[in-house]
């Protein structure tokens, strides 16, 4: 609920420094159709970008960074930000093991003698 309240107020904040900018600006130019005039570039907070990261393009999630953090975009990686979705998507596993308990595969004949021998040892148990 803070963080409604403080998203909410940054971003009138950030309205009317724009209108205040905006109106300025064109005064200081002389220009009366608002041609030029400095804006403020929006942005999203740190907060909504870690919440939403997961649902967006690598290239968009590279240029919210560089906007949130103030940073070139190209002090970040486009390939780093995929193996993290990646990361998120499938539980911190790696790609290749997201729907395995880390088990290692059994062959097709090892498989077969593993289901023989419990076949085995239930047919056992219902004997005695």
């Amino acid at each position: 609920m803070a963080i409604g309240r403080y998203d909410s107020h940054t971003k009138q904040l950030r309205i009317y420094i724009g209108n205040v900018l905006r109106e300025i600006s064109s005064i200081v130019s002389g220009d009366t159709n608002m041609r030029t005039c400095i804006t403020l570039e929006p942005c999203v907070t740190s907060h909504t970008l870690k919440t939403v990261q997961q649902f967006l393009k690598p290239e968009k999630l590279k240029e919210l960074f560089a906007c949130v953090y103030d940073l070139p975009e190209s002090a970040f990686s486009t390939e780093a930000f995929v193996a993290h979705q990646e990361l998120v998507l499938n539980g911190g596993k790696p790609a290749d093991q997201a729907n395995t308990r880390n088990k290692p595969k059994m062959e097709e004949d090892a498989k077969n003698e593993n289901m023989q021998k419990k076949a085995e040892d239930s047919n056992k148990y219902s004997e005695n």
